[in-house]
């Protein structure tokens, strides 16, 4: 909400007016034919235990994506682990002070400097993996993925996702977007960093418990 990364955020002073836009009550609704249309589309369930797998398959892709980035995760600790390569300290320390947008002190600095080369260190070991084995985002790829965007969002509310020309045209907006690109590049990425990390090592997959998956998400 208020526009900073993590690391300034325990330095910033003052007041601060929230105002309230909008306010939101869940309320439990009839499971019939009306439900199943507004969340899957017209006639694609047509009684409860349709709508039971549809919602348990979603899960399954949920969960799935889940499982995938805690491996990832997983597989780049260790390779920072293993990382032997030192930062240049002091002249990075100089460099946050020089650049940074709100005036920080040295002792601030010192205070979030850990966070921050422990964060660098991994960008760059994730960098040289992406570099070294070819993994970058192409063009081709991006556009791909903003028309799978488009039309996952349109499905999303039940409506007829637009095709040819017109879908190219929503994609060229969102492509204008540079924030929206690096968006998209950067998930393209981290699934490719995925499927060669599953290729190259083979994983094990291992049945665990909700509250087991949730602890192994918070700490891996």
């Amino acid at each position: 909400m208020l526009g900073v990364d993590h690391d300034r955020i325990h330095h910033i002073e003052g007041n601060f007016i929230f105002r309230i836009a909008e306010i939101k009550r869940m309320a439990m609704v009839a499971l019939d034919q009306d439900l199943f249309d507004r969340i899957y589309g017209k006639d694609a369930v047509s009684d409860e235990a349709g709508f039971r797998a549809k919602v348990k398959e979603g899960l399954e892709r949920s969960f799935q994506r889940d499982s995938d980035r805690i491996f990832k995760r997983l597989v780049m600790k260790a390779l920072n682990e293993k990382a032997s390569f030192g930062l240049p300290d002091s002249f990075l320390k100089r460099w946050i002070q020089e650049t940074s947008k709100e005036p920080v002190s040295a002792d601030q600095v010192e205070e979030s400097y850990a966070s921050y080369a422990e964060g660098l260190k991994r960008q760059l070991v994730e960098d040289r993996v992406i570099e070294k084995y070819g993994l970058e985002a192409k063009g081709e790829e991006i556009d791909a993925f903003a028309k799978r965007y488009i039309s996952d969002q349109f499905a999303q509310y039940g409506m007829p996702a637009p095709e040819g020309e017109k879908l190219q045209q929503m994609a060229g907006r969102l492509l204008g977007d540079r924030e929206q690109i690096t968006r998209m590049r950067d998930s393209i990425v981290q699934q490719k960093l995925t499927v060669h990390f599953r290729t190259l090592l083979e994983p094990k997959e291992k049945k665990v418990s909700f509250d087991e998956f949730i602890n192994l998400a918070r700490t891996a």
